[in-house]
This record gives structure tokens, C-alpha cells and sequence, in this order.
């Protein structure tokens, strides 16, 4: 997958992961927030959302950021935005205080192809 992020934040991680897919750990580099991106290539967002939902997470709503329909969920450790993007399931999660910089990913992200 490839997204834009602002200047100020960087990736501290990066894997493949068992759905087909790749996982992202970015920082702001002022060691503040952490935001999680994880992609699936085989699995649909259902897989997320039941998995959210067994560790206590809250569904809040959906939202529309930029084309794409996000299922919101709440839980103690921040938000989780949950979508699908050109045939690929995203899951971003991080707090609400950087929420900005997680709609902003979530507008310029891009399925591998």
C-alpha cells in the first residue's frame, strides 16, 4: 500500500502480514502518537469489526472521508477506522487527538496492485 502522512511523523514499522497484506506502524517524531495501518488483501472488513468488537471496541458510526465509507469503532486505547479501497480491507487505527492526520491517510491511501 502506499499514503501520504505529514513530514513531522515517520515509520517506525513495517511487515507483511497473514492476510495478504501489509501492517504500518508510523510515530510523530515528537514520540507522542502512534497510528496503525494494517491492509488485507484476503479477508473483508467483517473480519475486522468481529475482531474489534470481541476485544471490547464500541461501534461509534460510519463516516465518509473522502470516496470511502468507514465503520468507526471506540475502545479504550482510541478510534478505529474500518474500510474497504479498491478490492482491499483497511483497518487505521490511532488516537482521536491525531484523527486529522488518520482521515488524511485514509483520503490518499492505495491498494497494492
Amino acid at each position: 500500500m502506499t499514503f501520504e502522512y505529514p513530514e513531522n511523523w515517520i515509520i517506525t514499522g513495517h511487515a507483511t502480514n497473514e492476510y495478504g497484506g501489509e501492517d504500518v506502524e508510523l510515530q510523530d517524531k515528537d514520540n507522542m502518537y502512534g497510528i496503525s495501518i494494517m491492509s488485507a488483501t484476503n479477508e473483508n472488513p467483517q473480519k475486522f469489526e468481529d475482531d474489534l468488537v470481541s476485544s471490547g471496541f464500541e461501534w461509534s458510526g460510519t463516516k465518509e472521508i473522502g470516496n470511502v465509507e468507514c465503520n468507526i469503532y471506540e475502545g479504550d486505547h482510541g478510534r478505529v477506522y474500518v474500510f474497504q479501497k479498491d478490492g482491499t480491507s483497511f483497518r487505521v487505527d490511532g488516537p482521536i487527538e491525531v484523527e486529522y492526520v488518520i482521515e488524511d491517510i485514509i483520503k490518499s491511501i492505495k491498494a497494492k496492485k
